[in-house]
């Protein structure tokens, strides 16, 4: 299921994975909005220290 999208070159910033690491938990830095996304649609500039939720 959908709930919203993000647009490039919008950014994000990345909380942390869930346990089998294929979701990343994001806030949008434009409306904070935050929410789940897979791995597979996120492209990282700076791989900063995250951990598991």
């Amino acid at each position: 299921m959908i709930h919203g999208q993000g647009y490039f070159p919008e950014t994000f910033t990345a909380h942390c994975w869930n346990a089998d690491g294929h979701w990343v938990y994001l806030t949008a830095h434009r409306g904070n909005v935050t929410g789940w996304v897979s791995v597979a649609y996120v492209y990282y500039t700076d791989m900063g220290p995250i951990g598991y939720c």
